[in-house]
């Protein structure tokens, strides 16, 4: 099953639960967030819950993301209560480092980095390097009794700096804080044992790169409920009604440098609808170092 939030003609949100090409509105559902913590909650499953409540109007995804009213598959009514981490995952299933220095997690920010699909990622003029790769999203919410619970996982359109990044260990964290494309649907199912697809940018209706994505079969799940049992070992990282995003960059962490106005269109097998984001030059900020204050 899949979960998307859509914006109705009326400006209302609609979660939908898709299976094959049937989609439907979630009925008496206001945001997949509500629903999520309602499950972690009650401890029952996601497709138990949305048995219970059923299903009302079907709904066209496909056209409604043409149309651009398809959000991030999951948001927090206070984004600074939802955080991204990254890690690399290697075509053998293993995590990598950015450096040799490096921890294999890097912190990418809070709700407010995440952009819907088809919304323009901003990046701003001081920015080194505009490296884009296919990446996965894994979501999870903290009940109110403090446990993690994984929801799904979704595509993700992850940018980074890769020049800070393998500068040195302190501006490793810097280069990694970069806006994220998540979407268009969130999959309610185990991790896959192996995710194929391709990532391709274009400039001016013309392809100049595409990656092909394949993770080995072995050690993949392994590896991410190892990274989940690390991540999670923080009790200040297991506070009620938190949500968390692993971002997994998929294939070593290959990336393309992307230029401003590009198209970067993800898809991978069992995700749903393809990922697609401009990159939009940020607005630009006075070229002066900040100015720290004292109280």
């Amino acid at each position: 099953m899949l979960l998307s939030q859509i914006r109705a003609e009326d400006g209302m949100l609609h979660v939908v639960a898709r299976e094959g090409t049937e989609a439907f509105v979630i009925c008496d559902c206001a945001s997949t967030y509500d629903l999520a913590r309602d499950c972690a909650n009650r401890s029952i499953t996601l497709k138990q819950r949305i048995a219970k409540l059923g299903l009302g109007g079907a709904v066209d995804v496909e056209g409604a993301l043409a149309q651009g009213r398809v959000l991030a598959p999951i948001h927090h009514p206070d984004p600074t209560q939802m955080f991204l981490s990254g890690a690399i995952l290697n075509d053998a299933g293993f995590v990598e480092t950015a450096s040799a220095v490096a921890t294999a997690w890097t912190y990418k920010g809070d709700g407010r980095a995440i952009g819907a699909p088809g919304m323009a990622l901003l990046v701003n003029d001081r920015t080194l390097d505009r490296g884009t790769g296919p990446s996965v999203a894994v979501v999870y919410i903290v009940s109110d009794s403090g446990t993690p619970f994984r929801i799904g996982c979704a595509m993700a359109n992850d940018f980074s700096d890769r020049i800070l990044t393998t500068q040195s260990y302190a501006s490793m964290a810097q280069g990694g804080l970069r806006p994220l494309g998540l979407g268009p649907e969130l999959v309610l199912a185990t991790l896959p044992e192996r995710i194929r697809g391709s990532l391709r940018l274009v400039t001016d209706a013309d392809a100049i790169t595409d990656i092909s994505v394949s993770t080995g079969q072995d050690g993949l799940k392994a590896v991410i409920t190892r990274l989940e049992r690390d991540h999670f070992a923080s009790g200040s990282l297991c506070q009620p009604g938190q949500l968390h995003i692993l971002v997994i960059a998929l294939g070593g962490g290959i990336t393309s440098s992307a230029t401003i106005g590009d198209m970067t269109t993800l898809t991978l097998s069992g995700f749903g609808l393809p990922l697609s984001n401009p990159l939009h030059q940020a607005a630009r900020r006075p070229d002066v170092p900040v100015q720290i204050n004292a109280l």
